[in-house]
């Protein structure tokens, strides 16, 4: 209370005497190490902050025999990133806080930030194995998976490496409200915990929830810092999904982000196999694809990217996967952020 009264009184003997200097609103910022909102924008470091990173979801334990990068893996995975990237990744009770706190020290080691995903809507990864149904959203994520948020923000509550929580990832097929009060309830334990870190949805665009206007209802919630939409989409050169994401929460003053964005691809690509709007593309198209859907992402106010799905090895066959050799690497190391 002194501090802020002396402040006050230096900002009016300022005004009084006719002297510039830094004001007010300045000097009561204090620095924070944590990743911050204002308004639209991230911000790190006191800077305006966007991103291009990558989806890892093997990193904390969930993977086929190899897919789990080892600890000389994991720190190669980090010291490729651009500098003070944002990785999403899974921090799911079945891989316990070994798992989580093994990742988070390598990612501090190289100056990187991590988006931790508490829940899975499918239930991969050993988090339940069947989808979430309404009935879970509603009132069943008090039993099993609430104990666990509490366990693993309180652990990480003072951490900066943590960018944000995001409390689950893709929910569908569950009514809006439903997943709007399921947001105010967990975003609400977690600030309870938690004053520092960022809360992002995890959610698909409007699409998935009926319209504009329930994409809004949802993201309005005080338990939600960030917007998020998934796209996948090889023909596309903008995000399909993003125009409408961003005129839904235009009047909610929160930043957007595209939490998942990826394409079908192997060697030599193959036109004949297709999943929705993915067609099997090589991997020197893909690369070339995703870069036109950079530029036209970064041309409006999103915050940042997350590509689906790094591993330390690559699956075969057609598929979603970006591993160490892929051309990909060096695009997204040398991606220009406007």
């Amino acid at each position: 209370m002194i501090e802020k009264r002396a402040l006050l009184l230096f900002a009016a003997a300022l005004v009084l005497c006719g002297c510039s200097g830094t004001t007010l609103e300045v000097l009561e910022r204090k620095p924070s190490s944590f990743l911050e909102r204002r308004g639209k924008e991230l911000y790190l470091d006191a800077r305006p902050y966007r991103f291009l990173s990558f989806n890892a979801f093997t990193l904390t334990g969930c993977g086929l025999e190899g897919e789990v990068p080892d600890d000389a893996q994991l720190d190669a995975f980090f010291a490729t990133l651009r500098p003070r990237s944002l990785v999403r990744t899974f921090a799911l009770e079945a891989w316990g806080v070994p798992n989580v706190e093994r990742v988070v020290e390598a990612a501090r080691a190289r100056g990187h930030l991590l988006t931790l995903v508490l829940g899975d809507d499918a239930g991969s990864c050993a988090d339940g194995g069947v989808k979430k149904t309404e009935a879970w959203y509603a009132s069943g994520f008090r039993d099993g998976y609430l104990p666990w948020v509490q366990t693993i923000v309180a652990r990480f509550a003072d951490d900066p490496v943590v960018g944000m929580w995001e409390p689950v990832k893709g929910a569908t097929e569950v009514d809006a409200l439903t997943l709007r009060t399921f947001y105010d309830v967990v975003g609400g334990e977690i600030r309870t915990l938690d004053e520092h870190h960022l809360i992002e949805s995890g959610t698909h665009g409007p699409w998935a929830y009926g319209s504009e206007e329930n994409y809004a209802l949802i993201h309005a919630s005080a338990g939600l810092d960030v917007a998020t939409v998934h796209d996948y989409d090889t023909g596309a050169v903008v995000p399909p999904n993003l125009e409408a994401s961003l005129r839904s929460i235009a009047a909610l003053d929160k930043p957007l982000v595209i939490a998942e964005l990826g394409m079908l691809a192997s060697s030599t690509g193959d036109p004949n196999q297709r999943d929705g709007a993915m067609v099997c593309l090589s991997f020197q198209d893909r690369r070339d694809a995703l870069r036109r859907q950079f530029d036209a992402a970064f041309a409006t106010p999103i915050s940042g990217i997350n590509v689906w799905n790094w591993m330390p090895v690559r699956r075969d066959g057609c598929n979603l996967t970006i591993d160490p050799a892929d051309p990909m690497q060096a695009l997204m190391r040398g991606f220009a952020l406007p």
